[in-house]
């Protein structure tokens, strides 16, 4: 599959020197506004809500410019008892001016829905649809001409142009369905997608100027591979495609991403993630990119600079982005038809086992012996599964991963509890604080699921039994606002059941 992936990556960047080229201006900062470019690629792309403004400036001719302006939100739908989302909705509002006098303005709002489907334990596709409203306004009342020139004199804007004034605007509702393919490693990190969508699927008709004219549809196609990890750094090919009728537009590049960590919970940059992104486009121009991740938000910068080529757009454009995550702490809810039991030790559990309290519907004098039995009878009585959860503080430190001595003997007691039980399957839950980014979390919450199961294994225990799950740090037990909160978050917690 990587192998494979790497061929269709390495074919789309030979294209990049073909001559045709489409006048599209893309967003520079891709996956801040991804329903732009395929609505299906948000699908997945946070489990949080979030929000991103974007500003772009761009040269379209000399003394010509044009301003655009983003505003979008970000939500994701969960089930009540998983974390990874179904579903995903955005809401988007854009305008772009041209000109100091706003000749010509392109408003609008979109909203964009997408659903995720696995196909494998790590691979999902993505279904999206975006539905846009676009205004469009058009005026000539503010345009100078050579009649406002007078000799000697200069420029007179109280003269007229000399042109007939025209004011008009048009508004039109396009269509762009899409769908994405991602690949997740163990560590539950994106490491390769595929995304195909089509602009103006249902073909709206602009009436600026006039006359009625269709849009044509735009085919968009975006690509990336994580294909090399050194230390802290990761490299990543990724290539946008874009055609519409017979002129296109194609963007290759590599992202370079820098992760670091700061475990001063008092420094205003938190452990993180940096990313440099050069790219060279089929317009004969360069991109750069710079963003800086965190924990809650995102910040970017973006230049592009035009080649000199009589076909390339002259100047540059200019970007920024500021994204905010919204923290959503969500708590665990079994399934309907199972109780969790989370006051119970690992004696309990295995005198429980041995000696299973039997259900029997109680008399007004029945008596119970001890507290334990009442309390398994009480829930044996209104449940037809039982499951048990235990906390356990293995005293990780940050994006810390190692078992101690007390945590193997800790795991031991559990593998005797296992193996006295073949019944039983056993879920690993990897928890972190939240000084960190989103991926950097996942990633180290499941490393320390994973080391648990690996030490279960490496004493007998069968790998078909045991499960890893990641939880980042969705499900703090303790406010992270003090060192001492932040070290009992980062925990690994225990679900057994039958």
């Amino acid at each position: 599959m990587k192998r494979t992936f790497t061929y269709i990556l390495s074919g789309l960047l030979l294209l990049m020197p073909l001559e045709n080229w489409a006048q599209i201006a893309p967003i520079m900062h891709y996956e801040s506004f991804l329903p732009t470019i395929n609505p299906a690629l948000i699908g997945l792309h946070q489990s949080r809500p979030w929000v991103a403004v974007g500003y772009r400036n761009q040269t379209l001719a000399p003394g010509v410019e044009s301003t655009q302006k983003s505003f979008m939100g970000v939500y994701a739908l969960h089930k009540k008892d998983n974390t990874t989302p179904w579903g995903t909705l955005a809401a988007q509002l854009f305008s772009d001016q041209i000109g100091d006098y706003k000749s010509f303005q392109h408003n609008g709002a979109a909203l964009t829905m997408a659903t995720n489907w696995p196909i494998t334990a790590h691979q999902w596709l993505s279904f999206g649809i975006r539905t846009s409203w676009v205004s469009q306004q058009f005026s000539t009342l503010q345009l100078s001409t050579e009649s406002q020139w007078v000799a000697n004199y200069g420029y007179n804007a109280t003269l007229a142009n000399g042109e007939t004034s025209l004011s008009e605007s048009a508004n039109y509702l396009s269509i762009q369905p899409g769908v994405a393919w991602r690949l997740y490693n163990l560590q539950g990190q994106n490491t390769a997608t595929l995304g195909l969508s089509l602009s103006n699927v249902n073909r709206p008709i602009n009436r600026i100027g006039g006359q009625e004219a269709v849009i044509a549809r735009q085919w968009n196609a975006f690509a990336a591979m994580r294909l090399l990890e050194r230390g802290p750094w990761s490299f990543s090919p990724e290539v946008l495609w874009q055609q519409q009728q017979t002129v296109f537009r194609l963007n290759g590049g590599l992202r370079s991403t820098f992760h670091f960590t700061n475990e001063n919970p008092f420094d205003l940059v938190k452990s993180g993630a940096l990313h440099i992104i050069s790219r060279y486009t089929s317009a004969r121009s360069l991109q750069g990119v710079l963003q800086l991740e965190q924990p809650s938000f995102v910040l970017g910068a973006a230049w592009e600079w035009s080649l000199p080529s009589q076909k390339a757009v002259p100047g540059y454009a200019f970007e920024l982005l500021l994204s905010f995550r919204i923290p959503e702490k969500k708590n665990r809810i079994p399934a309907k038809d199972t109780q969790t039991i989370s006051d119970y030790s690992v004696g309990q559990i295995r005198q429980f086992y041995a000696n299973p309290p039997t259900p029997t519907r109680e008399s007004p004098t029945s008596e119970k012996t001890t507290s334990e039995v009442q309390s398994s009878d009480s829930v044996l009585a209104n449940a037809p599964a039982i499951q048990f959860q235990l906390k356990r503080d293995f005293k990780f430190g940050f994006n810390d991963i190692d078992l101690s001595p007390e945590a193997k003997l800790y795991l031991d007691e559990l593998a005797a509890l296992l193996k006295a039980n073949e019944s039983l399957r056993m879920e690993i839950i990897g928890h972190t604080d939240d000084q960190g980014t989103a991926s950097a979390n996942r990633k180290v919450s499941y490393q320390r699921a994973n080391k648990v199961i690996d030490y279960l294994i490496s004493v007998g225990i069968e790998p078909k039994r045991l499960k890893a799950t990641a939880k980042s740090d969705e499900e703090p037990l303790y406010p992270n606002d003090t060192e001492a909160n932040r070290a009992r978050n980062r925990r690994v917690e225990f679900i057994i059941h039958q």
